[in-house]
């Protein structure tokens, strides 16, 4: 369960050169055409365009050259979701290039110096010949990949490097990360599908031992640059890792692996001190024999982590069957910075170790579980006081009437909240407290509410939202979207309004009724809204008049639904605003590809009017 579903995962992840306030960069979108490697033979020279983008296509190579030749400016390659084999460096070989992603390449298993057939010479002579390196390349995103196979000299190409994002479930954790000793500037390291066992190899040569030197666990505890360490998999035992030399510069640690038994963190005595930003998690193996025994226990014995007094946010998120203990140990806890607590699918005893005494002077807190019973949230009351500004849970079943009382009693107590997220069994969006809690129009600026509710209690709580004067974000999973909109009432000084994800995974959505073009002009007089978000609400007409009265518009999102063509007033504000960005994205939808092309031939929607996405 999650609890937070927001427009922001319709963002391309790696935008930080994107900021709006700095964005002046023309882009070209290719995404989801199908195309295949034919494209490379149609194109020409295109000598403004800084951000390329060909998600979601069938294209198998790119050649070296192409992109030097096609595109001199480039800053950006997005190639994601597409069905690439082998990535070789000389393929990224660009004066500008800094950002370079391919994720979900699910085919994508060799990362190689050279093209497939290029010479030998430098693969011999064990450094990038001159004029192969993909020197400037920051970013490299290899997320949701095959990698099994990894040229001795590939990272020694990109020399600045500083962020790397590749899944290695098919490395070898003992002797398959010696790549890591060419990333000197790297910055930020996230692995998933992480190993720390051997392979085939090294179990048959007892050559284990010796490889030490290249394991991930070994590499990774050692690089003296790193700010970020984000390791993950279902085969990692955390407790492989020795963190015994300090590590300067870390400030984020993210570890989420496997226990078998009862674990211990005795090895980080060097890092602790400089961290700001922990989180500890299990993941399940669904191979693991003892994967089906759901009511299995394990303990984290956690209490190294007291010494991190440094620490502003600490995290205990898990995905697994099993019952999960984080244990801080005996001594009195005191975080005296920490300002945000997560707990996800594990048990509330870190909870337990505070007091109104020595509690931290929490901002925010995260709780996602199963079940809660009656005494919980009274219990976290009494730990930690009343001083919350952003509060997210995730309930999925309650069914006590005493304990939604106590929910609501505890989140009524933070008078300063400003942020509430809830993803709530249905129990919950029926229940009194609920509405008695927006009934009395609680000052609260952020909202998302994911969660069935019958249609009876879902006009009495637009009703009320209607009149939350405060409310500046919300987004609403509540019913499918033409239900949400015929009911709806403007809030008028919201900046930020999401119904995406609305009947996802609702049993009816094949019989949900089209949209009402009277409903969804609700939305212009919203006038302040700079984020619009409506992706996959199967709509199949945005009528006009609506975008051209949010003057403050920035980010537009109207993926995933059944257009057949643009709103008139969407094309005459994009032939019109050239200066200020207008980020949108209309892919997915059922828009003939001669129309776009035709509006991007006349530069309305390349140049510096924005970042389009299609």
């Amino acid at each position: 369960m999650e609890v937070q579903q927001t427009y922001k995962e319709n963002i391309h992840k790696n935008n930080t050169l994107l900021d709006s306030s700095e964005f002046v960069s023309k882009s070209m979108s290719f995404k989801g055409r199908n195309l295949t490697d034919a494209l490379w033979e149609t194109l020409e020279t295109y000598p403004s365009v800084e951000i390329l983008v060909l998600d979601d296509n069938n294209i198998t190579t790119l050649p070296k050259n192409i992109l030097k030749k096609c595109f001199p400016r480039l800053r950006v390659l997005s190639m994601r979701k597409n069905k690439l084999t082998s990535l070789s460096a000389e393929s990224l070989e660009h004066p500008t290039l800094e950002i370079a992603d391919f994720e979900e390449n699910t085919d994508l298993s060799e990362l190689l110096l050279e093209e497939a057939g290029g010479t030998a010479g430098a693969m011999g002579s064990g450094v990038p010949p001159i004029g192969t390196a993909a020197h400037t390349v920051m970013f490299l995103g290899l997320l949701k990949t095959q990698i099994a196979t990894i040229s001795p000299n590939f990272f020694k190409a990109f020399s600045s490097l500083n962020k790397l994002m590749i899944h290695c479930e098919s490395i070898c954790g003992a002797c398959g990360y010696g790549f890591l000793n060419s990333l000197a500037k790297l910055q930020c390291l996230v692995v998933t599908g992480a190993r720390t066992n051997s392979c085939h190899l090294c179990k048959v040569t007892g050559g284990a031992h010796g490889a030490m030197g290249s394991s991930l666990y070994a590499l990774a505890c050692t690089m003296p640059n790193l700010v970020e360490l984000d390791l993950s998999g279902k085969n990692m035992s955390i407790e492989y890792f020795v963190f015994i030399a300090p590590m300067p510069c870390l400030r984020v640690l993210r570890m989420q692996g496997k226990v078998v038994r009862d674990m211990s963190l005795r090895d980080w005595p060097g890092i602790l001190k400089t961290l700001k930003h922990l989180t500890l998690g299990v993941i399940d193996d669904e191979h693991d024999a003892n994967f089906a025994k759901p009511g299995a226990e394990s303990t984290f014995y956690a209490e190294r982590i007291l010494e991190a007094t440094n620490l502003e946010s600490l995290s205990f998120d898990s995905r697994t069957n099993k019952k999960i203990k984080f244990s801080l140990g005996t001594k009195k806890v005191v975080f005296p910075h920490l300002r945000h607590l997560t707990i996800k699918n594990c048990d509330l005893r870190p909870l337990t170790f505070f007091n109104q005494e020595n509690a931290p002077l929490l901002d925010s807190l995260e709780i996602v579980n199963g079940h809660f019973t009656e005494g919980y949230f009274y219990t976290i009351k009494k730990r930690l006081g009343d001083r919350l500004k952003s509060l997210r849970i995730g309930i999925e079943n309650m069914d006590a009437s005493q304990a939604i009382y106590d929910l609501f009693t505890f989140i009524r107590s933070h008078q300063q909240l400003d942020v509430l997220h809830l993803n709530v069994c249905e129990s919950i969006t029926e229940s009194q407290s609920f509405y008695k809690y927006f009934s009395d129009r609680p000052p609260i600026k952020e909202l998302y509410v994911i969660g069935r509710m019958n249609i009876h209690r879902m006009k009495r709580f637009l009703y009320q939202i209607g009149h939350c004067s405060t409310l500046t974000s919300l987004l609403l999973d509540i019913e499918e979207p033409s239900t949400v909109m015929a009911y709806f009432y403007p809030v008028f000084n919201l900046s930020f309004f999401s119904l995406k994800g609305t009947f996802i995974g609702k049993k009816d959505v094949l019989g949900a009724k089209p949209e009402s073009p009277n409903d969804l002009k609700k939305l212009g007089g919203m006038k302040h809204l700079s984020v619009l978000d409506l992706s996959g609400c199967r709509l199949s007409v945005v009528p006009d008049n609506i975008i051209s009265s949010l003057s403050f518009l920035s980010q537009l999102y109207i993926n995933d639904n059944q257009l057949k063509d643009l709103p008139e007033d969407l094309v005459a504000l994009l032939k019109t605003q050239k200066n200020v960005p207008l980020y949108i994205d209309i892919s997915n939808n059922h828009l003939g590809m001669d129309k776009i092309d035709k509006m991007s031939i006349i530069n309305c929607w390349l140049g510096t009017s924005g970042f389009i996405l299609y």
